[in-house]
């Protein structure tokens, strides 16, 4: 699926810091996206669009905006188009999960009002 037959990958596959997740989040970006990030979604005039995830602890939706990047103390912009689709599309079992980074007890700015309410 998706290079996981190829020789190339193999190694990369072995790596507990990389997964068939990454690497069609890789393939994505080839083939659809072209390196493109939410920042570029700004930029072009185009309509608002959501792509969504889901936490598989709880089985929350996890939207890809700024609203909900801000409960992580983190930056929608640079995050890759391809990864937010391949979190988007993971069937547990056949694509490994995306993790977020949440840096929300490093920053100094408190949580949005509408999370502590």
């Amino acid at each position: 699926m998706l290079g996981t037959l190829n020789l190339i990958n193999w190694s990369a596959l072995w790596s507990p810091h990389y997964s068939r997740s990454d690497l069609a989040a890789k393939y994505c970006d080839r083939i659809l996206f072209k390196d493109a990030t939410f920042a570029n979604l700004l930029t072009n005039n185009t309509p608002f669009i959501v792509m969504n995830g889901t936490d598989i602890a709880t089985g929350n939706r996890i939207p890809f905006t700024q609203y909900m990047f801000d409960v992580f103390s983190s930056d929608v912009g640079p995050y890759p188009l391809s990864m937010a689709a391949t979190a988007s599309s993971a069937v547990p079992g056949l694509l490994a999960p995306i993790t977020l980074n949440n840096y929300s007890g490093r920053s100094a700015e408190p949580a949005p009002a509408w999370l502590t309410r």
